[in-house]
């Protein structure tokens, strides 16, 4: 039986075949992932945090964030028994973001707060502005003593929340 010689130019062909359908896959890929666990922009995200401070968390950014950028904020967990809603701020403290009080659960026995809103720095006068590097949470009002859990948080661009994933910047090693 006589082997058949494929051609350089129809090997060239079927390997660029080969490899624009991987690039697809890929691609495909990637969209999917970007979909359903978008960035999260908190690092450290999955440490808890239980106390009953007025400040219970504080998350370093990984991203800079524009002025009225529309981004998301999900939370794991449940606020005290003399507590009302958790409040996000930009930074210091002094520029409010938005508020998060009804938790839910979510179907797999966690209870969770969505809240999207528009990124802000501005505060009132007098007040310092923000480095915009870090989301602090507080829990409210500021005289209740009882503990509030948060032991996730996801902060992501855009208006829909999705699963829980880390930062990347999680995973980079320490310098």
């Amino acid at each position: 039986m006589a082997k058949k010689f494929i051609g350089f130019d129809a090997l060239k062909r079927a390997v660029t075949l080969v490899l624009e359908a991987l690039q697809a896959e890929i691609t495909s890929a990637e969209d999917k992932m970007a979909h359903c666990c978008g960035r999260n922009l908190l690092k450290k995200s999955a440490v808890s945090h239980v106390n009953a401070n007025y400040e219970i968390a504080n998350y370093d950014l990984t991203d800079d964030l524009q002025e009225g950028e529309t981004v998301t904020l999900t939370l794991y967990g449940s606020l005290g028994s003399d507590r009302t809603r958790f409040q996000a701020f930009n930074s210091g403290g002094y520029a409010a973001l938005s508020r998060l009080a009804e938790f839910k659960a979510d179907g797999y026995g966690r209870m969770v707060s969505k809240t999207t809103f528009k990124w802000t720095k501005k505060v009132s006068s007098g007040q310092p502005t923000p480095s915009n590097k870090s989301l602090r949470i507080y829990q409210m009002p500021n005289t209740g003593t009882s503990k509030s859990t948060i032991t996730k948080a996801k902060f992501e661009r855009g208006g829909i929340s999705t699963d829980w994933c880390p930062a990347f910047e999680d995973f980079q090693p320490v310098t």
